[in-house]
């Protein structure tokens, strides 16, 4: 996600009462694989692909190769009102190439194509830019709670023996996350953990994570906050990912410009004592500064505990990136098989698809069982046997 530059181009001719491009953002909506156009897009030149990985906000983008010819239109037509204006904006990243016109085989990738009212209109989806704040009288039970972090932050300019007290203490920071001691932070991390011990079993509502990012200078949002549950520490339940519930209920955060974000949920009920945020990420730093966990109704605590029962947070991380691992492999060669007739293309995908169902679900053996060759996996290696 690293060196992608927006920009943004006032037109003259329409005005858009909402936003008016479909998919812009590239999100992957289960029907799209990696490697293919989102049915909302249209690309003759066969040189566009949806790649996962390295997008603007998430994961998602859409990758240019250059053909022969150094030229390839990725389109999809909108309908405006004549006479008035509209704002254009798209994020471009340089892969070997100027983003709008790559020649022999240079690369670039576009993201967060959008089409807005220049003023008077009004986006869909909620507005982030007011800081979520829980009903009055909620209340946080993870206020001066004990908790641990892993790996330990290590990012110099904020880190400090108070990082193990911070995140519960009450205390929002004031000015960027980077330069404050009371936030902490990480760089380099595919996935950090938090521990909190809410010291008995509790009856819990939601939970907020309030964070801060600027994309354009390599300090990221999470890609997922996994909410994991348990009573004793034997027995662990997957409650969902906070980070896309908060997208849908509070909003997107803002992308081209340091901002704060809190992300959080009301919706999340369950009852618990050990609550493990699994924060995965995708830029080179990230920040937090407060954890909140909302008490529900006491009924709570007669009612089965909530989720997906899983061996454990780490366990889960671990079998997801090894499905992910398997389904990059695939993908890998369905582009390469690009160069077959459309039917064996179509054909390999089904393929691929049924072989990858539940791979997910995949149990990563432990560490004094675990042999690092390929491959490393029989989902692997049908998958390579497919090359």
């Amino acid at each position: 996600m690293k060196n992608w530059i927006m920009s943004a181009i006032l037109l003259a001719g329409s005005l858009c009462a909402q936003e008016l491009v479909k998919n812009g953002n590239f999100e992957q909506n289960g029907v799209t694989r990696v490697g293919e156009v989102p049915a909302e897009w249209q690309d003759k030149s066969g040189s566009w692909a949806l790649v996962d990985g390295d997008g603007f906000a998430d994961t998602f983008s859409m990758k240019f190769e250059a053909k022969k010819d150094g030229k390839g239109e990725l389109r999809q037509t909108v309908d405006c009102k004549p006479g008035t204006a509209y704002l254009l904006k798209a994020a471009f990243k340089n892969e070997g190439a100027v983003p709008v016109s790559a020649e022999g085989d240079g690369q670039a990738k576009v993201d967060e194509v959008s089409i807005m009212p220049q003023k008077g209109g009004k986006a869909k989806g909620k507005d982030a830019s007011k800081l979520f704040a829980p009903p009055k009288g909620t209340v946080n039970l993870a206020l001066n709670k004990p908790y641990t972090l892993t790996p330990k932050p290590k990012y110099a300019r904020t880190r400090d023996d108070g990082d193990a007290v911070q995140l519960t203490d009450g205390q929002y920071t004031r000015g960027h996350f980077w330069t404050q001691k009371s936030t902490v932070g990480w760089s380099k991390q595919r996935m950090v953990q938090v521990m909190m011990d809410l010291g008995k079993v509790e009856p819990i509502q939601g939970f907020l994570y309030s964070c801060a990012g600027y994309p354009p200078g390599s300090v990221g949002y999470p890609v997922s906050i996994e909410i994991f549950t348990s009573k004793d520490q034997k027995e662990w339940y997957y409650l969902g990912d906070l980070w896309s519930r908060s997208l849908q209920e509070v909003g997107k955060p803002q992308l081209d410009k340091y901002a704060l974000y809190r992300a959080a949920s009301m919706n999340m009920p369950t009852c618990a004592r050990w609550i493990c945020f699994q924060i995965k990420l995708s830029l080179r730093y990230t920040f937090v500064d407060e954890i909140e966990v909302f008490k529900g109704d006491d009924k709570l605590l007669d009612a089965p505990p909530a989720g997906t029962k899983v061996a454990s947070p780490a366990a889960s991380f671990a079998s997801s990136e090894f499905a992910e691992h398997f389904r990059n492999d695939a993908d890998a060669i369905l582009a390469a098989a690009k160069i077959l007739p459309a039917g064996q293309q179509k054909q390999l995908a089904q393929e691929f698809d049924k072989l990858l169902k539940g791979s997910d679900k995949f149990q990563r053996p432990p560490n004094n069982e675990f042999i690092p060759l390929l491959p490393l996996h029989p989902i692997q290696e049908r998958v390579f046997a497919k090359n």
